[in-house]
C-alpha cells in the first residue's frame, strides 16, 4: 500500500494511456508479478493515486474510501483483511474503583472485631488482613470488562462519534468540497482537538499525582526512540548485538559487587538473649503514624508482590489506621 504518481492507470479496465511511459511499465510489471490492485475510487479529488496491492485476491475484502485529511487532499482508506491468525481474548478484567461503594466497605471494615481476628503470629495476622481486604474489595468494588483496542488514549468516545459521522457523511456524498461533508470534516476536527486538548490538561494538573501517564504520553509524541548501543569492550571492538551488549553489562555489574570471604564469616551477636535480658517486646503503632504512611501511597502505582491496589488502601485507609 503506498501513494504511486500514476494517473494515466485505469485500474477498472486494467488499461493505460499510451502516451504515459512510466505507467505503462509499472502497469505492466504489476501484470506479470500476478497482484491485484483493490482500490478503484478516487483517493484524491481527481485522480486514483494511493494503492494497495496484495497477490490474493481475496485477501483485501470491503475497500472505502472515506474523508480526507484536514492537511491533506488524499482521503482515508479502511479495508478489511483476511489473515490467518490466532484467536485471542482482546478483553481484560478490572476493578473500577471510581464506582466503588466506598461506605459499604468502610462500614464492613468497623464492624470487624479485629481483636479477637489478629490472634497468633504476625505472618498469620498478615494474610487474615490480606484475606478481609480481598473479600471487601470484591464484594464492594465493581468488575469491568475493558476490550483492549488500539484507540488513542486521548481520543473521547463524543470525538469518535464525530469521526465516524464525518467518514459516512462522505461515502455518502463522494465529494470532500460538498457542504455536508465539508460541515462533518469541520465538526469533527475541532472535536478532535478539543479531546486532545483537554486530556493534555488533564495530565498537566494531575502531574504530581500521576506522573506515569505524563511520561508515557509524551514518550509517545516524540519521534525519535532511543537505542541501547553500540558499546565498546576492553578490547575497543564494538558490539552491537544484543547478547553481546547483555555480557559486556552484566560484567560491568559484576565488578561493583563486594566478594565476601566465606570460609571467615563472623558470628552475630545476641542484643536481646532470650534469658538474662528484658527481650524483643511488643512494638506499638499510633493511629497517626498508620495514617501517615498510608497516605504516601500513590494512586498511579501498580499492586505490588502482596497484589494490593494502592488506590484501593487509599479508599479506606481510615479505618485501616483506626484498627
Amino acid at each position: 500500500m503506498g501513494d504511486f504518481n500514476y494517473k494515466g492507470i485505469d485500474w477498472i479496465n486494467n488499461s493505460c494511456d499510451a502516451s504515459s511511459v512510466e505507467s505503462r511499465l509499472f502497469l505492466d510489471r504489476v501484470n506479470k508479478c500476478f497482484v491485484t490492485q483493490h482500490v478503484t475510487d478516487l483517493t484524491t479529488d481527481n485522480s486514483l493515486l494511493d494503492l494497495l496491492f496484495s497477490r490474493d485476491p481475496d485477501m483485501v475484502q470491503n475497500v472505502l474510501v472515506n474523508g480526507n485529511f484536514h492537511t491533506s487532499e488524499h482521503k482515508l482508506l479502511s479495508y478489511n483483511l483476511n489473515v490467518a491468525r490466532e484467536s485471542e481474548d482482546r478483553t481484560e478484567i478490572r476493578y473500577d474503583y471510581k464506582r466503588m461503594d466506598i461506605n459499604g466497605a468502610r462500614d464492613e471494615l468497623r464492624r470487624i472485631k479485629w481483636d479477637e481476628v489478629m490472634k497468633g503470629t504476625a505472618n498469620d495476622n498478615w494474610e487474615r488482613l490480606k484475606e478481609i481486604l480481598f473479600r471487601v474489595q470484591s464484594k464492594y468494588v465493581p468488575v469491568v470488562e475493558r476490550s483492549r483496542k488500539s484507540k488513542k488514549m486521548w481520543l473521547t468516545y463524543k470525538a469518535l462519534k464525530y469521526v465516524k459521522s464525518k467518514h459516512r457523511v462522505f461515502r455518502k456524498y463522494k465529494d470532500s468540497h460538498h457542504p455536508a461533508c465539508m460541515r462533518a470534516s469541520r465538526l469533527a476536527s475541532r472535536e478532535v482537538k478539543k479531546a486532545k486538548l483537554n486530556f493534555e490538561k488533564k495530565l498537566a494538573e494531575n502531574i504530581k499525582k500521576d506522573s506515569k501517564s505524563f511520561f508515557a504520553y509524551v514518550r509517545g509524541r516524540s519521534q525519535a526512540t532511543r537505542k541501547l548501543g553500540p558499546l565498546s569492550d576492553s578490547g575497543g571492538n564494538l558490539v552491537e548485538s544484543s547478547e553481546g551488549m547483555s555480557e559486556l553489562f552484566n560484567e560491568a555489574f559484576g565488578k561493583v559487587f563486594t566478594k565476601e570471604n566465606l570460609s571467615d564469616i563472623p558470628e552475630a551477636k545476641w542484643v536481646f538473649p532470650d534469658k538474662g535480658g528484658l527481650g524483643l517486646c511488643d512494638i506499638s503503632f499510633d493511629e497517626a503514624s498508620v495514617l501517615k504512611s498510608l497516605e504516601k501511597l500513590r494512586d498511579d502505582k501498580a499492586a505490588g508482590t502482596d497484589e494490593l491496589v494502592p488506590k484501593f488502601l487509599n479508599l479506606i485507609k481510615q479505618e485501616l489506621s483506626a484498627h
